[in-house]
């Protein structure tokens, strides 16, 4: 009972974390909800042909840009490239105005990339034809006398438009690898260390409050949340060096990018995470000396890890898209609930199990099936909410990358439910049968609660990848 009354607290001060966390970074946003930015119109238009070579080239955009972040290439027919100078704001602020080279003729290809207020890169291109410049042919060539042929230097021949492009096509708001100087698979690997992290955390504290006292003072109950503290830590420092390198683009300046950075939604939502996992490594390495790790402790690591939350829910879709005043909390009781699950099971599985005799471990495993069974229903409900949120459109589900991952997802959690069920049964089964707790009942569960784990990190996986997908 004792234990039960404090994990009621627990969700109780999560709660109230959340709500004061979901209130403070809103102040600190000020602005309306952005969805995802996306290319409007261009001036030249894609396969215009013009009467006259174009002195500026004008691109609207659905949302407002970041002007520090954009940034314009030409690629003239004979597959030389051109940088251009950097934009000004058009009419309006979702309008950006390049400065284009004199005389272009031919066929060229300009190029823009900027990064949105919600961190994602976008990029695109569009192909216009400007007049040939009409050459004066004199009537009578002048005479020119006879010279030794001129000695030619070998040279690199001139590359082709299209292969100084790509051989892919780009659509308009499309990001292809070669805008990215840090590669796709380092991005989700660092979102799917920081959701392991959270998670991870989550368990534990879970673990420690309503399963089994003490879980912290464990060696491997340390360990992991050593590991869980350091990527909560290390990831949103990485997030913003990855961040501003979008935003120079390879040769701007750190000073102006991080500049820029400060004026993306994102931004601040990811400096504001490196500061709550500095205090969380902090508090946690003090307590740690201390050994002293108690319910008042607990409850502080849960406020800060609440803040979080809302931070990583606040630079994400949840706060983009449509409705974030649903989308932030609702994102955020998910995660709760997948603590509680996945979290939760690994906090039994690999902190409890190993430091407690059969009947103990057995027991534990029934507390977890308890607070499972109430967790679950919470992840389903906040997950259609979101889906909802995101796709309006039930069809979109199979005609989007995120929607077919989103599916993806969905399937692997059927299949994850489905098989704790199973083996919660099958326990039960044993356990009224034989009218004993045995060995064989835990080593079963055991086995069955690690491929659990693994279908949970590939949700996880999945997550990381959803991240980086517009859901339109």
């Amino acid at each position: 009972m004792i234990q039960i009354i404090s994990f009621l607290r627990y969700i109780k001060r999560f709660s109230i974390a959340l709500g004061i966390a979901t209130i403070g970074l809103l102040s600190i946003s000020g602005g309306p909800a952005l969805a995802h930015n996306a290319f409007s119109d261009s001036s030249p238009a894609d396969g215009e042909v013009l009467a006259s070579s174009p002195q500026t080239w004008t691109i609207t955009f659905t949302k407002a840009v970041p002007l520090g972040s954009a940034s314009g290439q030409v690629v003239k027919e004979d597959g030389t490239r051109q940088d251009l100078s950097d934009p000004r704001t058009g009419a309006t602020d979702n309008v950006i105005v390049f400065d284009l080279p004199q005389n272009l003729t031919g066929t060229v290809t300009g190029r823009w990339r900027l990064v949105g207020t919600d961190g994602h890169v976008i990029s695109g291109r569009v192909k216009f034809t400007a007049p040939q410049v009409s050459v004066v042919i004199p009537s009578e060539p002048p005479v020119v006398a006879p010279s030794e042929p001129p000695v030619v230097t070998p040279s690199e021949p001139p590359v082709a438009p299209s292969e100084q492009i790509g051989s892919e096509e780009t659509t308009s708001g499309s990001t292809t690898t070669e805008d990215l100087a840090i590669p796709e698979s380092v991005r989700f690997f660092i979102r799917f260390l920081t959701f392991v992290s959270v998670v991870l955390l989550g368990g534990l504290l879970f673990t420690n409050w309503y399963i089994a006292q003490g879980t912290f003072s464990i060696p491997r109950g340390r360990l992991l949340t050593h590991i869980a503290v350091i990527g909560l830590t290390a990831t949103p420092i990485l997030s913003l060096w990855i961040l501003i390198d979008d935003i120079r683009g390879g040769d701007g300046s750190f000073g102006d990018a991080l500049s820029t950075t400060t004026s993306l939604s994102i931004g601040p939502m990811i400096m504001f995470r490196i500061g709550v996992g500095a205090a969380i490594l902090f508090l946690t390495r003090n307590l740690f000396k201390r050994n002293a790790i108690d319910d008042r402790a607990s409850a502080h690591l849960a406020l800060l890890l609440a803040m979080y939350c809302v931070a990583l829910a606040y630079g994400g879709h949840s706060r983009s898209l449509a409705s974030p005043w649903l989308g932030i909390p609702t994102d955020v009781l998910h995660v709760i609930s997948v603590c509680v699950w996945v979290g939760g099971l690994i906090g039994v599985m690999l902190v409890v199990l190993p430091a407690t005799n059969i009947e103990q471990s057995l027991s534990a495993f029934e507390r977890f099936g308890y607070a499972a069974e109430r967790a679950v229903p919470v992840m389903v409900v906040t997950g259609v909410i979101q889906s909802l949120r995101l796709h309006g459109d039930v069809w979109s589900l199979f005609s989007s990358s995120h929607g077919v991952l989103l599916l993806l997802k969905i399937a692997v959690v059927i299949v994850m439910l489905l098989l704790g069920n199973r083996n919660r049964k099958v326990f039960l089964q044993r356990r009224y049968r034989n009218n004993s707790r045995t060995e064989a009942s835990r080593a079963m569960l055991v086995r069955a609660s690690i491929y659990e784990v693994l279908f949970g990190a590939t949700t996880i996986g999945i997550t990381a990848a959803l991240v980086a997908v517009t859901p339109t």
